[in-house]
């Protein structure tokens, strides 16, 4: 499973929607409606999973990003640990 697929899994585990829901351009404020508080369970679960910690700064959902570019995001952030 590629880190794209396995961050669909996560986001649509924490949000409890389905997986074919989460497009690549899906805005995760808007059009997946990730409040503050499912995006910081997210970011935990990411951390825990690939072991790694992630910096406040690295990621911040009042940025609007689509699916996308949060995962652009989260692989450097993996590559950078």
């Amino acid at each position: 499973m590629d880190l794209a697929e396995n961050l669909k899994q996560i986001v649509a585990e924490v949000l409890k929607i389905e997986e074919s829901v989460i497009k690549p351009k899906s805005s995760l404020r808007y059009d997946l409606i990730v409040t503050s508080i499912s995006f910081i369970k997210i970011v935990t679960k990411i951390e825990d999973i690939f072991e790694i910690e992630v910096d406040d700064d690295a990621l911040d959902i009042e940025e609007d990003m689509d699916f996308q570019t949060f995962c652009s995001k989260v692989e450097k952030i993996i590559n950078d640990n």
